[in-house]
């Protein structure tokens, strides 16, 4: 499964979350601490929904970048 990751920079370092999955968000010292962080968030979460006779959400955000010219 492929689900979309924001990080972003905080106040002591970074935050990290899936739009897919909101109800997990971490917070790490380094971007790639943040990326691993959430990545086993969303395991364990994925895998306690899956337990509980949930489905597994499907990833339904796009990026892309927009340009602005004045």
């Amino acid at each position: 499964m492929r689900y979309l990751a924001i990080i972003e920079p905080a106040h002591n370092g970074f935050t990290a979350y899936s739009p897919d999955l909101p109800v997990c968000s971490v917070n790490s010292l380094t971007e790639e601490k943040a990326a691993e962080a959430l990545k086993e968030a969303l395991k364990r979460h994925i895998k306690k929904m899956k337990q509980g006779g949930l489905e597994t959400p499907q990833s339904y955000c796009k990026t892309t970048v927009i340009e602005i010219t004045f």
